[in-house]
């Protein structure tokens, strides 16, 4: 019966552990930063996207299909806008407009998303300023104005260094 007993607290034990460990897994939150698709070539300075543009787009939500944004962020011009569109409308979620004159502030709130994965779609100098910004670093250059194909995926842990991965698409 004793043996019975200890068995049973040492199984108890493991399993209260287990949950225990389970429980204060990382959290982290994953913030998915695109420069707008290409634009057209004509609107003045607001343009659609170019058929370019719009396939680009199109393949978006397709290259990272992996991941299931709870949230999508634009700045309030077409092109940006359209880019997210596709996967926005197919996520059933509402895009939600920036001022990229406040990047320090959205950076602080995505900071405190915990857990939660973002979309964000900028340009070729504020998106690689807000990459800066949310990692605390000054790593990430201005895009040149040909490059549409960069996506910054960072990853920022409740406890640690956020952590980036570059694709291009």
């Amino acid at each position: 019966m004793k043996k019975l007993l200890i068995t049973l607290s040492l199984f108890v034990l493991f399993f209260s552990v287990a949950i225990a460990a389970r429980c204060q897994q990382p959290v982290h939150t994953t913030v998915i930063l695109v420069r707008h698709a290409e634009k057209d070539t004509v609107g003045g300075n607001d343009p659609v996207l170019s058929a370019v543009g719009n396939k680009r787009a199109a393949r978006l939500q397709e290259t990272l299909k992996e991941y299931k944004p709870d949230a999508f962020y634009s700045t309030n011009f077409k092109r940006t806008k359209e880019t997210l569109l596709p996967w926005a409308k197919a996520a059933g979620k509402e895009i939600q407009v920036y001022d990229p004159a406040t990047q320090t502030s959205l950076a602080d709130l995505f900071k405190t998303q915990q857990g939660k994965t973002l979309v964000v779609v900028g340009h070729s100098n504020t998106i690689p300023q807000l990459v800066n910004l949310i990692t605390g670093t000054n790593q990430y250059q201005q895009l040149p104005d040909t490059e549409y194909s960069k996506i910054f995926i960072v990853t920022i842990p409740n406890v640690g260094s956020p952590d980036v991965k570059v694709l291009t698409f």
